[in-house]
């Protein structure tokens, strides 16, 4: 069963109140989807690295990624509200298995999660890795 983990911060009182706020909808909403999902929240700054992998490639908090059985990065995106229809519809597309491009219209949720910042930051420097690089 997919496994929905939200990143929430305590330490400082504006993301404080954003990441109980965020716990108390998710409370609310979770037993809608408790057929398709399980819900976590973690403080703990140990399991805020593990974030990256499931597709949250930015530092601010709270955050919400999926981690599922084939292993495809869900993070809600990260400029989008955490307002009720929003996860609603979030949280529909991704228990869909709406995450090849070809299924999603440019505004679906699971298709902006996209962060741009990695192209900008790595993408651009990529190198191709051929056999002859690594022959030695």
């Amino acid at each position: 069963m997919p496994v929905v983990y939200v990143y929430v911060d305590f330490s400082e009182p504006g993301v404080a109140e954003k990441s109980r706020e965020l716990i108390k909808l998710i409370e609310v909403m979770s037993p809608e989807f408790q057929e398709r999902f399980m819900f976590f929240w973690t403080d703990q700054e140990e399991h805020k690295e593990g974030r990256r992998i499931l597709g949250i490639k930015w530092d601010e908090l709270p955050a919400i990624a999926v981690n599922n059985v084939d292993h495809t990065p869900f993070a809600y995106p990260r400029k989008e509200p955490f307002k009720r229809e929003n996860l609603n519809r979030w949280f529909n597309q991704v228990s869909l298995r709406k995450a090849a491009e070809t299924e999603l219209r440019p505004t679906d949720f699971a298709k902006r999660q996209r962060d741009p910042t990695i192209y900008e930051n790595f993408l651009e420097r990529t190198i191709s890795a051929t056999r002859e690089m690594f022959d030695f």
